[in-house]
């Protein structure tokens, strides 16, 4: 039983990985966009 509960708990720290990687990306991506708009607003106006 306990290996078994530690195989669990494996399994939720990947979960952890891919969120935090997902959330790391999304950030980037955003900082990307704010980049991306920032000349474009100055230019704009």
């Amino acid at each position: 039983l306990e290996e078994e509960d530690e195989e669990e708990d494996d399994n939720d720290e990947e979960e952890q990985c891919w969120c935090t990687l997902l959330l790391l990306l999304l950030l980037f991506l955003l900082h990307l966009v704010r980049i991306g708009e920032g000349p474009q607003l100055v230019t704009s106006t």
